[in-house]
This record gives structure tokens, sequence and C-alpha cells, in this order.
């Protein structure tokens, strides 16, 4: 086994790989050292690896540098593992003395003096030593490999210019590091100057060093390592500097600058009680490095504003607020795995306004809740994260958001759903209808995912228009809903969007836009996917139940034609789920319980039957059959309606 895997990274310079391989190849240490060279860009030659003596392989490829970095360390054969860039050098001394030092000792991490060359403040060229206890960069530095497995230690697949910089401070965090005075890397070395032609590396890829710093403050939480606390400064600065740097003053960076403002912001008052305990003295020493930093990547950069006056800013903004055009009511509950797709369809909608967008996200008391500041990665979205003291269910969770708004117009989304992904233009359309039309309600379309019996994956869109069953689709005045009564029903756990729907759309002139806006995915884990329909279906009888009156009482006065055909479709359907081959499987006291009820519907509302002649009550019942069966993949009664009914007569005659 090689003591040293030296990784060298070939970005877009490659002009210098030559010679940072000479600088390995003096070293003249061939025994312990074996080098990976890795390219995500340039093709590399593999003759030029030929003339040197130390073992090496290529690894080339066009995936991101994070798993092109993982898998670089999966081919490491050594005990320890350093890398270097390109265009830098390793200094022979120092990195012979390294290699000495670690055959006869045994460290998580050493981390040594780096030489580095820079444009100094008088605009010249200078070189400087970084003493080992203020560098903060992957370089100079050597990982034992052993120590990476134990603490699973990996490179986050996800990210490419940062994904180096986020593995090293994921390995530093969760060890002691020992630090030599021994110069062991020239960095800079190749005197790449700054690229006017080009935006500096921090404010071309800030998303991806946003992602890279809160992977490493949210993994320092985690392991409740108490260092996060400190970082949060490093967090909440460098990101304070790049945005407000004059090289963020360009016209088409001004939304991602609102967006990262907002973000600054969330994070210091979600971590205000930490942020306050560091002195401005502190604070100050905290800014001059990172300050120092980022002028790295632009010797002229200048910062136009100070901090406090990034948040007093924002504080303004959020405690003047000006009622939103549409809000999009979300119930959530330990939500954090689906909803961020949510946000994601949302924030990708074009030629939307999204400053007349509000999202309101509701937590039904979950045990789980999400850091209010993820939100804010999604900086050019109004989102409210707010909670019931108690777990509801979904439709109370969703009149408590309704209740919340202060918007002209409402639309409700399930946490696991999404606007739908083949029109980015959807919701502009939708915006655009009910700007012309005025309407009190509008319904879009909504496109459901289903995997048929044989796993077959498909969709089948469902026209809303009037006739549908889901509260999806539908954008409503807030004003008119609260002012006609219509409300979720705090009774129902389940069928609760049928209630609401059925209320509405039976009772008012909806209009229809056939816009197909809403996608409802085939998740497993949700509460009507988790078991079949079947089980669902019997399991919340008693809601169906409920459903069924409710409806009826609410509409019988509005539109009495509309709320009798109702109530008959579901007593039908009512018992049809009491008595057909699905029930044998339930206990007999509950199946009794499940027919007596069916029977006291029936016996309730007898007088909206005689409304309809036989044709018409077999097409009910026939419809009714048809829609459970097409749920459950079949469903047949045990016996006829008439003759349930004369059954249950003579066994409950007291009924």
């Amino acid at each position: 086994m090689k003591l040293l895997n030296i990784i060298v990274t070939v970005s877009r310079n490659h002009k210098n790989l030559e010679r940072t391989l000479d600088s390995i190849d003096k070293i003249k240490q061939d025994k312990d050292i074996s080098v990976i060279v890795l390219s995500n860009e340039i093709n590399i030659k593999k003759d030029l690896l030929k003339r040197f003596k130390f073992e090496s392989k290529v690894l080339q490829s066009k995936k991101n540098y994070g798993p092109l970095y993982e898998e670089a360390l999966d081919n490491c054969k050594s005990q320890y593992v350093t890398f270097i860039d390109a265009d830098d050098m390793f200094d022979t001394n120092g990195t012979r003395q390294v290699i000495d030092f670690l055959k006869n000792n045994s460290l998580d991490v050493l981390r040594t003096d780096l030489a580095e060359s820079y444009i100094g403040l008088d605009g010249k060229p200078a070189i400087g030593i970084v003493n080992y206890t203020f560098v903060e960069t992957p370089h100079a530095h050597f990982f034992k490999l052993d120590y990476l497995k134990n603490k699973n230690i990996k490179f986050n697949e996800k990210l490419d210019v940062y994904a180096l910089d986020n593995f090293y401070r994921n390995a530093i965090f969760n060890t002691e590091v020992k630090g030599l005075k021994l110069t062991t890397y020239l960095s800079g070395f190749t005197a790449v100057q700054y690229d006017k032609n080009h935006l500096p590396i921090n404010v071309e890829n800030i998303d991806e060093y946003y992602d890279s710093i809160i992977d490493t403050f949210e993994m320092l939480q985690k392991n409740e390592n108490e260092y996060y606390k400190v970082y949060l400064l490093t967090v909440l600065f460098s990101l304070f500097m790049i945005v407000e740097s004059t090289d963020f003053c360009i016209p088409t960076l001004q939304d991602k600058k609102r967006k990262y403002e907002r973000i600054i912001y969330a994070i210091h008052n979600d971590y205000l009680d930490i942020f306050n305990t560091y002195n401005d003295n502190q604070k100050n020493n905290v800014l001059t490095i990172e300050f120092e930093k980022q002028r790295r990547t632009n010797i002229n950069q200048k910062v136009t504003t100070t901090f406090n006056n990034v948040i007093s800013k924002i504080e303004n903004i959020y405690s003047n607020p000006q009622p939103h055009f549409l809000d999009i009511i979300v119930p959530e509950y330990n939500g954090e795995e689906f909803i961020f797709d949510f946000l994601d369809s949302l924030a990708k909608q074009k030629d939307v306004n999204f400053e007349e967008i509000g999202v309101i996200v509701v937590n039904d008391a979950s045990p789980k809740k999400i850091k209010p500041y993820k939100f804010k990665k999604y900086g050019n979205l109004n989102i409210e994260y707010i909670f019931n003291e108690k777990n509801v269910g979904q439709g109370v969770t969703r009149q408590h958001g309704i209740d919340y708004s202060k918007a002209e117009y409402i639309t409700m989304f399930d946490q696991d759903d999404i606007f739908y992904d083949k029109d980015d233009y959807c919701l502009s359309k939708m915006i655009t209808e009910i700007k012309r039309l005025k309407p009190n309600v509008i319904i879009g379309n909504v496109i459901e995912e289903v995997i048929t019996l044989n796993g077959i994956y498909t969709r089948i869109k469902y026209d809303n228009n009037n006739t549908g069953v889901f509260v999806h689709g539908i954008y409503a005045k807030r004003e008119f809903l609260q002012e006609n009564g219509y409300r979720f029903n705090p009774k129902l756990r389940q069928l609760e969007d049928t209630y609401f729907q059925r209320c509405l759309t039976s009772t008012e002139q909806c209009l229809y836009a056939n816009i197909d806006i809403y996608l409802w995915r085939n998740n497993k884990k949700s509460q009507v996917r988790e078991s079949n329909d079947v089980e669902f279906s019997i399991r919340h009888f008693d809601d169906f139940c409920t459903c069924s009156e409710d409806v009826y009482n609410f509409t019988i006065n509005k539109n009495d034609k509309y709320a009798k055909k109702y109530i008959v479709s579901s007593i039908y359907g009512v018992f049809v789920l009491s008595d057909c081959q699905y029930t044998e499987a339930v206990t007999e006291q509950r199946r009794n319980e499940m027919q007596i009820k069916a029977y006291k519907l029936v016996k309730k509302y007898k007088n909206a039957f005689e409304n309809f002649d036989e044709k018409e009550l077999k097409k009910l019942f026939d419809g009714e059959v048809e829609a459970l069966g097409r749920s459950m993949h079949s469903i047949k009664p045990l016996e006829s309606f008439d003759d349930f009914i004369a059954r249950m007569a003579k066994e409950y005659p007291d009924l």
C-alpha cells in the first residue's frame, strides 16, 4: 500500500499540468506516492504521464467534480490523500519532510503552511507564507483515508466547483487537526490574473457556493458540533461580501441579489440568539477575513453597503407587506422530502410576477419541522411557514391557511404535488384568465400519475369543468369563499376535499379554464396511496357517510336538484361499500355497523329517491358502482339494493 495518493484537478487551465506533475516527480518518493489526474472538461493525454516514475492514472468524465472526486477516493489505495490544482505546485523539501512525518505518526488530518502568490493592495505581485493556523483551503492538507471512511465523509455529488471545499470543511470539523510548520503547497504560481471578461467564480457560481456552505452548516448542527455557532458568522458574512460587492451590481444579477439578501435576512433571524452572542470586534474580524477571501477573485472588488443596512432593508420589506394577488395554500406534515419539488415547480414558472404570488405552508403539528431558512433558497418566492397548535388534518389545515391569507385569490396544493411539468407557462395562463374574467371561482385541469395493475406508468387527465371531485385546480376569490360560508369541514379527516369541492361547484356558477395546471403525483407514501383504495374506503367509511350528509345539508337550499341527486348516489355508494366482496374481510361486528349506518341513511333520505324514476335510479346506481369499481379494480354488491332494504327492515324493525 502506498503512503500517499495525490489527486490532481484539471479545470479550465491545463497548460501548467506538466509543471504540477514535475513538482510531484521532484519529491523523489515514487515508492510512497501515486497520482490520480481528474478532468471533466479537458482531454488528458496519457502519454504525458508515462515520462514520470510515480504510479498514475487518469479519470475523465463529464460528471460534476463531486461524483468525480468520490470516484477518485474509491480508487485510492493508500493511507493518506491530498489534493492539488493543476495550476499549482508542491514544495519539494517541505513535502518530503511531511511524508517522513506521516510514516512515523498516525493522524486523521495534517495541515501545513502554504505559500501563495497574489496581487497586493498596491497592485503589484507578491508572495506570502500562510501559517497553517490560518490555512482555510483543502490544499496543504493530508487526510487519512481510514478516518474518512470511518466518519463516512464523502463528496457531495450535487456539487461541482465547490465540491472539494465542502469535503474539506466536513473533514476538518469532525476531528482535531494537527498542524505542522512546513510549507508543502505553492498556490497561485501560474500568475492567473482576474479576467475582466468573466464574472468572478464566487459570483458566477453563488447558487452552488450557498449549497456548499449550508451543507456544512447542517452537518455541524446534525453532529451537535459546537463549531456551527462560529461557522454561522462565516455563512452570513461570506454571502454578504459576495452579494453586496461591486461585482454583483450589474442589472442581470438584481433578481439574484434580492434572493440572497432575503436568505441572509432569514438565516440571521433564525439564529439571532447565536448571532448576538458575538461582540462587534468578533464580527468585524470575521468580516475582514471574508473580505480578503472574496478579494482574491477580484482585486478591484468593493462592498457597496453594510451588513446592518441589508438586514434593515429586508426587515422593512417584510414589515410592510403588500397583499398578494394569489396565495397558494400548502398543508405540510413531515413534508421536507417532497415540498421542495413543489417549490421548484413554482419557481421555474415563466412570465409570472412573483411579487404578487405568496405561498403559505401550514405545518399540521408534525414531529419534524422544516428549518425556515431552507425556504429562502427560493429568494424570488414569498413563502410563509405557519403552524397548527395541534394536529387537525388536511382540511382544517387548509382552512387555517385560507383564514391567514390576505390575498385576493387562493388555490391549494398538496405537499407532494407540483405544477404541471409539461408547461412552464401554466400558472401565467391561469393568472391571465383570472385577471381577464375576474371570476369568483375558476377551475383548471388536474393530471394524475397512475401505476396500473401490470406496473405501467401512465397519466390521466381530469377535465374539471364543474364536474371534477378535486379541490385541486380550483382558484377562488378569498372573500367570496368567506362571505358565502365555503369552508373545510372540521369533522372530516378524509374526503375533506370532496366536501369542499362538492359544496362549492354545485351551488355556484364556476368558470372553466382548459389549462393543464396541477400534477397529482404517484407518491406511494401519501395517505391515499399507502393502502389500496379498498382498504382506504372501508377504513374511512364513516367519513364517507358524514361527507354525504353534510354536502346534502349544505346544498339542499341552494341547489335542491343537485343535493337530492348527490345524496341518492352517495347512499348507493355507502350500500355497496357495506355489502360487497371486500367487506367480507372485516369483522362481523364492523360489517353490521356499516350496514346499519347505510340503512339509516336510506330511511332518513327516502324522500329523495321519490324525485327519480326507476330508469334514473338505475343509472345513478350503475354510475356509483362503476365509479367505485374504477378505483377498486372492480366491486360487486353481494345482494341487490332492494333485497338489502328488505333484509335490514326485517332484522332491524325498530330502526
